[in-house]
């Protein structure tokens, strides 16, 4: 699948977090899973906002949807909201281009285009995932055969833009040869439109 995903003429986004990168912030939320959710779909939002921007003229240019399951999504909508009105960092002024009380949900199996989101949130997991059903090894074959239709700039860059890291590729503590990956992987660079 992730061949023919390569194939596609799409960009992929994709962060990887943990709480213990997220510092004061997750102490602020008590380790709260939903918040933490929350902050990692700003930072995901920021990067596919930022590189959209130059196509965007208004909150109607862009749609977005979350595969539903337990999570409330209106804090999710109420956060975002807040952070639109009160622009603290830089990075989020990508959003102005974003009406958060728009994003919608989705169920499970509604939409090929969540199909895909899923096999390449997968493919960037599996990357991280070191669980004993692993052996407590990484498996990066999917994201391997994949990378180069993540989103990057002109020079085929994806670090931080389709491929975010919170706060950066060291702080995840990922094994070396997977930092080695994500630090040397290129994508085709985005097409000039006229």
């Amino acid at each position: 699948m992730a061949r023919e995903l390569n194939r596609l003429p799409v960009r992929y986004f994709a962060m990887i977090s943990n709480r213990s990168t997220l510092g004061e912030y997750n102490a602020d939320i008590d380790g709260n899973a939903h918040k933490f959710y929350n902050k990692c779909a700003q930072y995901l939002l920021e990067s596919i906002c930022t590189y959209l921007k130059p196509h965007l003229n208004s909150d109607e240019d862009i749609e977005v949807r979350f595969e539903e399951m337990n999570h409330d999504y209106d804090k999710m909508r109420r956060f975002l909201g807040r952070i639109k009105e009160n622009l603290i960092y830089p990075q989020s002024r990508s959003l102005s281009f974003l009406n958060p009380f728009g994003i919608s949900t989705l169920k499970k199996g509604e939409s090929e285009m969540l199909e895909v989101a899923d096999f390449v949130a997968h493919a960037v997991y599996q990357c991280a995932n070191r669980i004993e059903a692993n052996f407590g090894i990484p498996e990066p074959r999917y994201f391997s055969e994949m990378s180069s239709r993540f989103a990057g700039c002109d020079k085929g860059l994806p670090d931080g833009i389709g491929l975010k890291f919170i706060h950066d590729l060291a702080s995840i503590q990922l094994e070396p040869e997977i930092e080695a990956l994500f630090s040397n992987f290129r994508v085709v660079p985005p097409k000039k439109v006229k």
